[in-house]
């Protein structure tokens, strides 16, 4: 049960597709919440379709946040999100609204509610310097030589980045090579947050869930998914950039300069999405082990859960500090 100084903050996760999105607005009918959006491309704007952002309808229904804050050229990390959400929620409260951390991205959740690691005490230009040097060798040479690198000097990383996203491979070698430090050793001085996450997920039959990412992205290309990437780059956005190595964005990307044909691309972007679930969920198991799974698709039976929860740990905190 949370303390009284710890206020509890509801955490909603699930692997992409899972419906979480639905189920916030749902439970925005039932409690006067707000969403913190946990999602490491919604923060892009112009990358709508790719990243199934809440709708302009979803998002009148329950306000959220950290969704379009940057440029598809800048970078963000885990930790510049922990910090700017941390100092939203009490002004939330304040407001007489319930936060409400919806998302997938295991990393923005992990820095939010299990403590903070403050990139500032570290020599920020020096760390600029490799990143610019790291990024050139990334366009030059591709990921695969310096995910090698990371393996030699930070093991531990290049285990949680098996992935190969090669913002975050970057950013764990430019710490190591400014410092001489493992990134993933430093990681370890966290400070806690404030409050207390109530971790609720939604977790469906495999075969079900892999149903669900399929058609999703069959919805997206009929939603112009095609025409949107289209457009990123009409606009001069170099195709290489970290944002754009999206699942969903980069083989769109490969088919408009024909390497493959548009029905390899839908097939690829399904299988890297649901290799995604899988590692989204092996993540949760890890870093979220307390979480109470509901296993339903129905996002009205989800909030009604998580509201009735809710509920039930508010009218224990009150009667034990009564």
């Amino acid at each position: 049960m949370p303390a009284p100084d710890r206020p509890p903050v509801i955490v909603l996760l699930g692997p992409t597709a899972s419906g979480k999105t639905a189920a916030a607005v749902a439970l925005a009918r039932r409690l006067p919440i707000e969403v913190i959006s946990a999602d490491s491309r919604q923060i892009y704007r112009l990358m709508d379709i790719g990243t199934a952002k809440p709708t302009a309808q979803q998002q009148q229904q329950c306000p959220h946040h950290f969704i379009d804050i940057i440029d598809i050229t800048d970078q963000y990390s885990a930790g510049e999100f922990a910090t700017a959400a941390r100092s939203l929620i009490p002004r939330l409260r304040e407001r007489g609204k319930i936060p409400a951390i919806v998302g997938g991205s295991g990393l923005y959740i992990y820095a939010l509610c299990e403590g903070i690691f403050d990139f500032s005490r570290y020599p920020r230009k020096k760390i600029a310097e490799y990143r610019a040097k790291l990024e050139k060798q990334w366009r030059e040479q591709g990921i695969t030589p310096l995910y090698e690198k990371l393996q030699q000097v930070d093991p531990v990383a290049a285990r949680r980045y098996a992935d190969r996203n090669p913002r975050r491979i970057i950013r764990a070698l430019e710490f190591y090579l400014a410092t001489g430090v493992p990134l993933s050793r430093a990681q370890q001085r966290r400070q806690p947050p404030p409050f207390q996450p109530l971790y609720f997920g939604i977790k469906l039959e495999r075969s079900r869930l892999y149903e669900r990412i399929n058609n999703r992205v069959y919805d997206m290309i009929d939603q112009g998914l095609v025409a949107e990437v289209q457009n990123i780059l009409n606009q001069g956005y170099d195709p290489t950039l970290p944002a754009l190595q999206t699942m969903g964005y980069k083989e769109i990307i490969d088919y408009l300069e024909n390497r493959i044909s548009l029905e390899a691309a839908i097939a690829q972007i399904q299988r890297a999405t649901r290799r995604y679930a899988k590692r989204q969920q092996t993540w949760f198991k890890k870093y979220a082990p307390s979480t109470f799974w509901i296993e339903s698709e129905d996002p009205d039976a989800i909030a009604e859960i998580i509201a009735n929860q809710y509920f039930r740990i508010l009218e224990a905190q009150q009667k034990s500090t009564a």
